[in-house]
């Protein structure tokens, strides 16, 4: 049986790998482990190398990562490109010494130049500077096309990197502080209708478009990852099932059942940027994938958020939901 580490197993995409049917699935061919922050300090050099020396797996996936939302990125450039830049080059050593055969490294949209021209090309990556309230984290993953490059050329490793984007479902981080876009809307308008509150505001104009893709699926595709050819460096991943904040903000209040026109937008917070749909051209031409509806994934992370411990109330999800 083949191991295969997650590497940032307390993220929403990491939970989505825990699931019983999944984990049933594939209980004859490969033997999941899942690391968290509890687990080993991926930031520590000696710490990573000697862990996954120790576990010697098939494969490893670096889901972990420092980032969050606007809210986050805005004042943390510093903490956010040094805590990814640590993690993403003691994963790849480690993952050299101990001689695994597939690793996979999680990117992001979120790294493109302000200015790129959409749809993002993975050719674009370089192309100028990030939008100045994310640049830490941008160049924490930027550096990651280099590194994979280089890995290759000198060490002949077979690494690939995944490009994300809104990525939401089941187990996501909910804290309004640091969450993104979707689970910081889906909480506020949640507990503003267990609060009876009529009014509520949201940052930005509302304007912006976000794509996102449901956590399962870009779990789906990272095990198609393992069968794609040493060739592919890396690639854009998107359901490209996009909609403006504004209509996402009135998803989630149709969904809770709360009264869209309670809500406001704080014009004077910024947007960020106003569109960064990825090109799914290469990734088409790798692999054919059926994402699930936006509505329906938005819908299971809500019932999830409802009925999961994180949540101080006795409702349940059907009370909520129409």
């Amino acid at each position: 049986m083949k191991k295969i580490l997650i590497l940032g197993s307390g993220g929403v995409l990491g939970y989505s790998f825990k699931e019983k049917f999944f984990l049933e699935k594939y209980k004859k061919k490969y033997k999941f482990v899942f690391i968290n922050s509890k687990t080993i300090d991926l930031r520590n050099q000696k710490e990573t190398i000697d862990y996954i020396l120790k576990e010697k797996p098939y494969a490893v996936f670096h889901l972990a990562g420092s980032g969050g939302g606007i809210g986050r990125s805005y004042n943390k450039h510093a903490s956010i490109l040094r805590d990814n830049i640590f993690m993403i080059f003691n994963v790849i050593e480690g993952s050299r010494l101990a001689n695994v055969k597939k690793l996979i490294l999680t990117m992001s949209t979120g790294m493109f130049p302000e200015k790129a021209k959409i749809p993002l090309r993975e050719s674009e990556i370089h192309n100028g500077e990030p939008v100045k309230y994310n640049f830490g984290n941008s160049f924490g993953k930027r550096i990651i096309e280099p590194a994979i490059r280089a890995y290759k050329e000198e060490y002949n490793m077979d690494i690939k990197g995944v490009i994300v984007s809104g990525i939401y479902g089941e187990g996501d981080n909910f804290n309004i502080k640091e969450a993104n876009m979707l689970p910081a809307i889906i909480r506020k308008i949640i507990e503003a209708k267990k609060n009876n509150l009529n009014k509520i505001k949201i940052w930005g104009t509302g304007k912006p478009v976000r794509e996102y893709t449901y956590a399962k699926d870009i779990r789906n595709i990272y095990m198609k990852t393992l069968k794609i050819k040493k060739t592919v460096n890396y690639f854009n991943v998107s359901s490209l099932q996009e909609k403006s904040i504004y209509e996402f903000v009135k998803i989630v209040c149709k969904l809770v059942n709360y009264n869209f026109k309670n809500v406001s937008f704080e014009k004077n917070k910024p947007d960020g940027i106003i569109k960064k749909t990825p090109s799914t051209k290469l990734f088409k031409s790798i692999m054919s994938y059926k994402f699930i509806r936006l509505e329906d994934g938005i819908k299971n992370t809500i019932t999830w958020y409802l009925n999961s411990k994180d949540i101080n109330t006795k409702s349940k999800a059907k009370e909520f939901l129409v």
